[in-house]
């Protein structure tokens, strides 16, 4: 697992960027939803093209496994 660079900070702007109809209405997400997103974008970018990646945080997946 790639664990470079500052990814939790880039995944709460992503996060809080997404679309997902499943996040709160008012936008908030908990300390420990930030984490487990950052870690999941962490792991997909391992191993997936950066456009894939871009397009499952757009469609909120960060936020459902």
């Amino acid at each position: 697992m790639n664990s470079d660079g500052p990814a939790p900070a880039a995944a709460r702007k992503l996060v809080e960027e997404s679309s997902d109809p499943g996040t709160p209405a008012d936008g908030q997400i908990s300390e420990a939803d930030a984490a487990r997103a950052a870690e999941n974008i962490r792991v997909w970018r391992s191993y997936l093209p950066e456009d894939c990646v871009d397009t499952m945080i757009k469609m909120g997946w960060h936020l459902s496994v």
